[in-house]
């Protein structure tokens, strides 16, 4: 019934539908078709159909639309990939038309050829594209049509590694063996901190894993400085871990907190870029970072004691490991073991105990002997220990003491004989009442990160 159309003519998309229909399923007793042709039905006549199928060629939407019929009832409009079969159908002279289908009458063809006879052209597939064999006539040769599509390969890449200097950075070029499309990644140094933590302890202690090139393993050497004393470790003399770094441990003690510690590998007079780390710095990664409540408030009294140990040992307090943060709460220190000492030995007297605080915590027990030191057995919590003298005196010392441990109780024996009961908290609660203010200071910074510490592994 279209007979006057202006921008869009359906006249010939319909009749292929319908004829479709038709030779498909259709027949002239089908209840279904029963009313297809006269002039009460769909198709008024065979004329009519033929005229509107002549007039409205195959086009590419339609194409497109037989495809996507095709990918869902796996079935196709054959008058859509052969117009020409319908004039065929009926007997009548085939026209030319103008069709995308490339199976008919397309643009450029050979008018009047009915392609009887076909050519093919094989397009191999590529990594990214797919391959297909391509239909032409072989007496026009007009493109017909495409299939037997085949699968992109894919890339076959190979592998290069270019190892690193000391100037520049090592990398692994991977190229496809097939089209030459190449990627880099895997970038590397001679040698490179793969990761740092933190240990709490007696002292603090810097733990470095390090990445070394393998071609360096077995001639450089690694040099750590800390506030310029160097250290110098033999590369090939270290334990390698399980994941290949290797581990090194610097010991540091509070007052460090804001010591500068370098990393650089040397081989010869080559030397890489040295890397700079402070304790300061990494607690402030932490406070920044989305960590408990528990691990904040050890990080910032971990601080608070650095700095009090700075300003009690005078030790660089123009940058001090809590200038950033809000004033420590004084904590008065407290203590429910009381310092004992039960029996006696000939010869020697317990004199008393003092505290460690510059290097690591400790506790010191000092004895005068009378006799042969040589005669005496010493132990601290049950491990035997060798004394040293000092001045008239003699002492034994209960080291590395972790800050979770302070309000824990020290056992000293002589000769099986003199038993000495102390708790370093008995120290701190001495000093915070007689110290001085910069004694009584870092006591109670040092009560109050015990306090953290244990807070921290209740969690």
């Amino acid at each position: 019934y279209y007979t006057n159309l202006v921008s869009y003519d359906v006249r010939g998309d319909v009749a292929r539908t319908v004829l479709n229909t038709y030779v498909r399923w259709g027949s002239e007793e089908s209840e279904i078709l029963a009313n297809m042709w006269g002039s009460t039905g769909v198709i008024q006549s065979k004329e009519v159909l033929l005229d509107w199928m002549e007039a409205d060629p195959v086009d590419t939407w339609e194409m497109g639309r037989n495809d996507s019929v095709q990918s869902i009832t796996g079935t196709r409009n054959v008058f859509v990939d052969y117009p020409e079969l319908a004039f065929e159908l009926f007997e009548e002279e085939v026209p030319e038309m103008v069709t995308p289908s490339g199976k008919a009458y397309a643009s450029g063809g050979v008018s009047g050829c009915k392609h009887t006879e076909e050519t093919t052209v094989e397009t191999a597939p590529t990594c990214t594209e797919q391959g297909y064999t391509t239909y032409y006539c072989a007496d026009c040769g007009q493109e017909l049509y495409i299939e037997d599509y085949v699968a992109e390969l894919g890339h076959s890449y190979q592998s290069v590694v270019t190892a690193p200097t000391f100037t520049t950075q090592g990398y692994t070029t991977h190229t496809c063996t097939r089209c030459g499309d190449s990627y880099v990644d895997i970038y590397t140094t001679v040698t490179d901190v793969a990761g740092w933590s933190l240990t709490l302890g007696s002292d603090l202690s810097v733990n470095f894993k390090i990445n070394v090139d393998a071609s360096l393993r077995d001639t450089a050497k690694i040099c750590i400085s800390v506030a310029g004393a160097a250290k110098t470790y033999e590369v090939s003399e270290l334990t390698a871990n399980s994941d290949g770094t290797y581990l090194i441990t610097v010991k540091l003690a509070a007052a460090q907190m804001t010591d500068e510690i370098t990393v650089q590998l040397v081989n010869g007079a080559d030397q890489s870029e040295i890397k700079t780390y402070t304790v300061k710095a990494y607690a402030e990664a932490i406070l920044a970072g989305d960590y408990t409540g528990e691990t904040k408030t050890l990080v910032t009294q971990m601080l608070h004691y650095g700095a009090a140990a700075q300003t009690y040992f005078n030790y660089h307090t123009e940058r001090l490991a809590n200038a950033d943060l809000e004033a420590s709460v004084q904590v008065t220190p407290t203590s429910d073991k009381a310092a004992a000492y039960t029996g006696a030995v000939d010869g020697v007297a317990y004199s008393g105990a003092t505290m460690l605080f510059r290097d690591k915590i400790a506790v010191r027990f000092y004895f005068r002997v009378t006799g042969d030191i040589a005669d005496y057995t010493f132990t601290v919590n049950g491990t035997s220990c060798t004394p040293v003298k000092k001045g008239d005196s003699y002492y034994i010392e209960a080291a590395n003491i972790n800050p979770q441990d302070l309000n824990g109780e020290i056992t000293v024996q002589v000769s099986s004989s003199l038993t000495v009961s102390y708790s370093p908290m008995n120290y701190l609660v001495n000093m915070n009442q007689k110290g001085t203010e910069g004694l009584q200071t870092l006591v109670q910074a040092l009560y109050a990160y015990p306090l953290a510490a244990q807070a921290y592994l209740a969690v």
